[in-house]
């Protein structure tokens, strides 16, 4: 079995929000594993299996989803054999169908180790509301 470093998970979690951002979600889609889940923040449900993901991101561009970029930080890792795990907290901003969205969330990705590579089981990033 590969041995992934705190250093590889966390730059694993950076190439997946440099293509998130680039909208090149091809690629992000083959990061998945067959039975992932996340949350949806538009809907505030959850995604779960790789049909769903696959459907999730078709759904941001049918939402006029763009202009996305993430900034990563307090990122933070831990390995248990085949399993990895980054937290961390995500600042984003985009423009859906003409309006800015910007938002703070904190972000779980959980990694497991299938067929020679790390995939991406769980994404959870949950918006927090602004403080007041």
């Amino acid at each position: 079995m590969a041995v992934m470093t705190a250093i590889d998970l966390k730059a694993e979690v950076t190439r997946l929000f440099e293509l998130f951002d680039r909208g090149d979600f091809e690629p992000v889609k083959r990061l998945f594993t067959d039975d992932a889940q996340g949350v949806d923040e538009i809907s505030r449900g959850w995604i779960r299996g790789r049909a769903e993901m696959e459907h999730y991101f078709e759904k941001l561009d049918e939402l006029g989803v763009t202009e996305i970029h993430t900034t990563l930080s307090d990122l933070s890792t831990r390995r248990w054999d085949d399993v990895g795990l980054v937290t961390g907290v995500a600042n984003q901003t985009y423009e859906a169908d003409g309006t800015s969205v910007a938002i703070t969330t904190p972000l779980s990705v959980l990694y497991r180790h299938v067929d020679g590579a790390w995939k991406i089981e769980l994404i959870h990033a949950v918006p927090l509301p602004d403080a007041a």
